[in-house]
């Protein structure tokens, strides 16, 4: 959940991406897509992630990527919710993957929408 548009570019490797729709008032609300990105025959290379929308990454081998943001990014505004939240049902390719810290302790999509008011 990010305030601006996003381009997500793998030049090396490969990753599914998963992009979510957390607004409420969205007729897509809790709808995601997902798909493989990278520099391989046959995959897209690229991504647009409209603003408002949420996006996760898995690295299936090593992965080289860039963002680019439509606006000043500024790292306090960004917002997320749990990879593995049962109310969106993502099919990803693993139970336990690696994950950072600040990842690790993200709550529910819900909890999330429920503490902004």
């Amino acid at each position: 959940m990010e305030p601006w548009d996003k381009l997500v570019t793998v030049a090396h490797g490969t990753a599914m991406i998963v992009v979510v729709d957390p607004r409420p008032d969205s007729p897509t609300f809790r709808q995601h897509w997902s798909g493989l990105i990278g520099d391989e025959p046959g995959k897209r290379a690229r991504v647009v992630i409209s603003k408002g929308l949420a996006n996760a990454f898995y690295c299936l081998t090593e992965v080289d990527y860039i963002n680019e943001v439509s606006e000043t990014f500024v790292s306090q505004v960004r917002k997320g919710f749990a990879w593995n939240d049962p109310g969106l049902a993502i099919n990803w390719p693993t139970e336990t993957p690696t994950l950072s810290e600040a990842d690790s302790n993200l709550p529910s999509l819900d909890a999330l929408l429920a503490s902004a008011g």
